[in-house]
């Protein structure tokens, strides 16, 4: 909110972030490494270093002690982070199910129900 109670709409412009109260042109831009505090745009997303990581989420996220995991054929979607942190080692899944390189363990094999089927 800005002092007179109306508040500022803020905007991405060439990967700055600003609102229509700030002088342009800047007269110089900040390059990395940006001072602590401060809000930057990365890969199209608002940063600020001195904010917390977020929490990666996931079902089974950091259950160390899960070696095996049945996953049935009509699951056809795997979170990013799912079985990330387990001790799986190798896992089998339907055909057409997407998951990501961070559904898993980087060290975990990950076969496709039809692969098996056919190998």
């Amino acid at each position: 909110m800005r002092g007179d109670g109306m508040a500022t709409t803020w905007h991405v412009l060439d990967n700055r972030l600003t609102h229509d109260d700030l002088p342009e042109p800047l007269t110089a831009l900040m390059g990395e490494p940006y001072p602590p505090f401060w809000w930057y745009v990365s890969n199209g997303r608002l940063i600020n270093d001195s904010l917390p990581s977020p929490v990666l989420v996931g079902a089974f996220r950091d259950c160390g002690q899960l070696k095996t995991a049945a996953i049935p054929e009509r699951v056809k979607n795997i979170g990013s982070h799912a079985f990330a942190g387990t001790a799986l080692k190798k896992v089998r899944v339907a055909s057409d199910c997407n998951y990501s390189q961070t559904s898993f363990p980087a060290d975990c094999v990950v076969e496709r129900y039809q692969e098996v089927q056919n190998g």
